[in-house]
């Protein structure tokens, strides 16, 4: 553990508060760790510390699971760097990893691959005539922990991909140049001028785990493997990292499944779970859970798998948002999606319906929690509680990590963590039993099947769509009021994709790399409706028989299902959980009918949008109101429109989709000069209380799936506030189409019959012979009907 007065290998003199931060960091403590970070920032003026403070900082955050809050910091981070050092290499590799957490392998590759690319032929010294200047050193150090981190994510991704001869390649070149460091740290004499270096030993051990698993599934050698895994275990010891043994084990035994060796394989993962239960590490716990639960499966013990899936299951609900957050998929490769997974194939080969029900709907539960953990939310309501329980969450995390320290899980303190869980657990009950939309936000909750078909009405059916694979079938549970059953598609994920690509719907692009589609390429209307049928037929949606209303729960590639271009009679809602028809409608304080926005200024940020301000003026005075256009469309302006809550809320303007993090998605408004964001972390912690929203801007439809498969984007932000439906498109549509879709559909939902409307705008539109592309862009979510 880092010392007061030591020097680390970027020659930085540990001041009592970093030593503090640094100690946090590698036992996992991330809240101390920042705390002791913002004191010695207050302190510091020296540029090589700040730039450490700042660089520590963003490994903190990474830690912790907030790496969607690196991105900016690392660009100050970089600045530092480049004063003193005159390049960012080591701040660009530590980008590369937080954008593998974010899921943005192709970003993370970049970034590694930049900085390999550039120290290729760069080589720590291993033989000094005379020791090196500070400054010398320090850049060496530098120049090679980047070296070295770029190297050990490259090698992370290939094993995690399945390359295992590239992660083989990329691993043995990173121990390569770590061992011309540790010759240098460990030589006699010129160790005596190299300071202590914990990046050095912490990549190591990454690394040499990399080697190890990739060598042990390219060579089968395992005697050499158990050697290197044995020098992985002592350097993650050497810097105090109290789980490190535990993600060694469970790369090894994911190693020993892909050779097939099961038996070594479970043993190995049963040794990993009983180190995180006596170290109390609830976090790692539950992917080991996993681990084993996979392992089983591929030796066909489906009821030993289904019992550690479930332990699987249990554990990360009970770690689950503010608690903690996914951020060991590196080292793992399998995420919280996974135990939905499994569970659910499970749940259907028994037609067990309302246990598969009950996994699904946990699932989308967990997501959300996790999305929103540590958030500002819904400001104004329930504040007492609120607080009381983000105070609880942080006593309970700090609890959490005392008893996971090796020698600390005192009796006394387990009694503790256990009390305050059970207070927690009465604190989300009284909640929800008052907002239950702000609950979901802390604590996971499912729904029953039998109470969400109680409240179908006649006609009406839900389809739940269970996760795939890319290769496999896409199934539905399908529910009535009075029966539940399995419908199998005749598509798959990827072919599924063809299909709507012919719609102009670029899916996989999104979904896969993060990227959005440069380009939509639009077939004419004879192929466009040839697709839809194609797409109607290959969902067997016959089979479904509905007659007066279809809630649809997606899954992958179903999120982009453009269900308006389908031959249907009948309305669909497109909902974020099945337990969403259970919902009342939250009350609001009404303040006036309807809000509407259109075309604001944008000074020469954006282009203007004439055609968005003649759709504003035309549905206001639908509404009998004057709508907020130009330097009057502010986020000021519009929050005092909307005020205590409106029946409508119509919005035409720009916005764009962060696909890494959906949360920095965001509306365009104006500050009465340039355009002005409002993003949905916005919406999440100020709702826009509006019964209906209708959201007239390019890709508002679009979103990420997550872990548990919920959809993050900006329609999904305004639930929160008491929303009962959004209307969105999935993709732009050119202003003749928009508006005429748009009117038509205000028309009709003045009666509150969102559904209707939807599906009367969606005829009109149609008899008019617009295309498919266009009618079909238009999706609710939500409700069918106020």
């Amino acid at each position: 553990m880092p010392r007061v007065g030591q020097l680390n290998g970027y020659l930085v003199r540990y001041t009592e508060e970093l030593a503090e931060a640094a100690r946090g960091y590698l036992r996992q403590d991330g809240e101390a760790a920042l705390e002791a970070l913002d004191r010695a920032e207050a302190k510091e003026s020296d540029t090589v510390m700040r730039w450490q403070i700042s660089f520590l900082r963003s490994q903190v955050l990474i830690m912790m699971g907030r790496a969607a809050e690196v991105d900016d910091l690392l660009k100050d981070t970089a600045q530092r760097e480049i004063s003193f050092a005159g390049h960012d290499l080591n701040t660009r590799a530590l980008r590369g990893e937080a954008r593998l957490w974010l899921g943005d392998v192709d970003g993370a590759v970049a970034d590694f691959a930049r900085v390999w690319l550039t120290l290729r032929d760069w080589r720590l010294p291993t033989f000094y005539l005379f020791p090196p200047t500070r400054s010398g050193l320090r850049n060496r150090y530098i120049l090679t922990t980047a070296q070295v981190r770029a190297l050990a994510g490259l090698a992370g991704i290939y094993f995690l991909k399945g390359d295992y001869p590239a992660a083989l390649a990329w691993a043995a070149e990173g121990e390569n140049r770590l061992d011309d460091m540790f010759f240098v740290l460990h030589n006699p004499i010129f160790g005596l001028f190299s300071p202590y270096h914990t990046d050095a030993y912490y990549l190591r051990a990454l690394n040499t785990s990399f080697l190890a698993a990739a060598m042990l599934v390219v060579n089968r050698d395992t005697a050499a493997a158990e050697k290197l895994f044995h020098s992985v275990v002592a350097f993650y010891d050497a810097v105090g990292y109290a789980a490190g043994r535990v993600s060694a084990l469970a790369l090894k035994a994911q190693a020993l499944t892909k050779i097939g060796s099961y038996a070594s394989a479970i043993e190995t993962a049963t040794h990993a779970a009983a180190l995180a239960v006596r170290a109390g590490l609830g976090d790692m716990l539950w992917r080991v859970e996993l681990l084993q639960g996979e392992i089983l499966l591929n030796l066909g013990q489906k009821h030993e798998a289904e019992v550690a899936l479930r332990r699987a299951q249990a554990g990360v609900e009970a770690v689950s948002g503010a608690l903690s957050a996914d951020n060991a998929k590196l080292r793992f490769g399998a995420g919280k999606e996974a135990i939905t997974y499994h569970l659910a194939r499970l749940d259907a080969e028994k037609k067990d319906y309302p246990v598969l029900f009950r996994d699904l709907e946990r699932g989308r539960a967990r997501a959300f929690v996790d999305m929103l953990a540590g958030r500002a939310l819904a400001s104004g309501r329930e504040v007492a509680l609120v607080n009381s329980l983000r105070d609880l969450d942080r006593h309970i995390l700090r609890i959490r990590l005392l008893n996971a320290a090796p020698g600390d899980a005192s009796p006394e303190n387990l009694k503790l963590e256990s009390r305050w869980l059970e207070e927690r657990f009465q604190k989300v009950a009284a909640l929800r039993a008052r907002d239950p939309e702000l609950s979901d936000a802390f604590a996971v909750a499912a729904t029953e099947m039998e109470e969400v078909q109680s409240r179908l009405g006649a006609g009406e059916v839900l389809a739940y769509t269970l996760p795939a694979r890319e290769h496999e079938r896409i199934r539905f549970l399908v529910l009535t009021t009075a029966s539940a059953r399995l419908v199998n598609s005749d598509t798959t994920p990827r072919q599924l994709q063809r299909t709507l690509n012919s719609l102009a719907v670029e899916t996989r692009a999104r979904v896969k790399s993060n990227a959005l589609p440069s380009t939509l390429v639009k077939g004419d209307q004879h192929v466009q409706l040839q697709a839809a049928a194609r797409l109607q037929n290959d969902l067997r949606i016959a089979e479904w028989d509905v007659s007066a209303g279809l809630f649809v729960v997606p899954s992958g590639e179903i999120h982009f299902v453009p269900w308006g271009a389908l031959d249907i009679t009948y309305p669909v809602a497109v909902i974020p959980t099945a337990g969403w028809v259970t919902r009342t409608a939250r009350s609001l304080a009404r303040t006036r009918a309807a809000v509407v926005v259109g075309d604001p200024q944008f000074g020469d940020i954006l282009p203007q949008l004439p055609g968005a301000r003649a759709e504003a003026q035309a549905i206001a005075a639908l509404y009998q109101t004057l709508p907020l256009t130009g330097t009057d469309a502010t986020v000021k302006a519009l929050r005092r429109e909307v005020g205590s809550g409106v029946d409508v809320l119509h919005l035409a303007t720009h916005s764009t989709f962060d696909a890494v993090n959906p949360l920095q998605s965001v509306l365009y408004l104006s500050d009465g000069v340039k355009a002005a964001e409002l993003s949905a972390a916005d919406l999440f912690a100020e709702p826009l209380p509006s019964k209906l929203v209708v959201l007239s801007a390019c890709e508002t439809g679009l979103g990420r799936a997550v872990a548990g498969d919920d959809f993050l984007g900006l329609a999904r932000s305004f639930y929160i506030g008491g929303t009962r439906a959004v209307l969105n498109s999935l993709w732009e549509v050119e202003d003749t189409g928009t508006q005429a879709f748009m009117l038509a559909f205000h028309e009709h939902a003045v009666t509150g019959r969102y559904g209707d409307a939807w599906l009367r705008a969606r005829d009109e539109l149609k008899r008019k012979g617009f295309p498919p592309s266009i009618y079909g862009a238009f999706v609710l979510g939500g409700a069918l009907r106020d």
